[in-house]
């Protein structure tokens, strides 16, 4: 064992995750849209596509409970691509919007292009979602059921995270699985409908 670590149980946060997800969102909050795009698709490509079947391969073994490294590796992951910090990945208005904070233009004339970037933007991130992300997640979902996972919880919240600016659209995203698309707007709902409470409480 490394005998510099000696006497630095305390500063462990292994048992600790809503401590470990504030360090990381702190340190999310830091990086460009660039790099946050770069962030999640090495979640998503390189973490979270290893418990799924990949050709030519089998797949890495989901944990079975929280505790240990990689159930709080995977837990970490779920939890961090659902936060608001990662969400200008999924949003073509928010990133468009954290793209001009970025590069501040000068003057207040409004640039013709901005629209057709905004458009390219939002085609760009729908092609990236249908591709690359809603793939990865939903055969993980599907691995999850049939082993009944502790984590598909988690995982549901994240497709609803991820999946919200394309609600109006979720078969097609999700591949025409109707089903999955359905178990997914009921949740928005469901969320949807708990914010309008709390806000309700909050102002009385």
């Amino acid at each position: 064992a490394y005998q510099g670590a000696a006497g630095n149980e305390a500063f462990s946060l292994c048992s600790e995750p809503g401590r470990r997800a504030v360090i990381y969102r702190f340190l999310l909050s830091l990086l460009t849209v660039g790099q946050k795009f770069q962030v999640c698709s090495q979640m998503v490509t390189s973490f979270l596509a290893a418990f799924t079947e990949v050709e030519g391969r089998g797949r890495v073994r989901l944990p079975q409970r929280l505790q240990g490294p990689g159930g709080q590796t995977l837990s970490d992951i779920l939890i961090l691509l659902a936060c608001k910090e990662m969400r200008v990945c999924f949003s073509s208005k928010l990133a468009s919007q954290a793209g001009e904070e970025e590069v501040p233009t000068q003057g207040a004339v409004a640039d013709p292009g901005v629209e057709t970037a905004r458009g390219a933007l939002s085609g760009m991130l729908r092609k990236v979602i249908c591709e690359n992300v809603a793939p990865v997640l939903v055969q993980l979902k599907r691995v999850m059921e049939a082993e009944r996972s502790t984590f598909i919880g988690p995982l549901q919240h994240c497709l609803c995270e991820i999946l919200f600016e394309f609600k109006e659209e979720l078969a097609d995203v999700l591949g025409g699985d109707k089903e999955l698309a359905g178990e997914v707007a009921f949740d928005m709902h469901k969320r949807a409908r708990a914010q309008t409470v709390d806000k309700s409480k909050q102002a009385s």
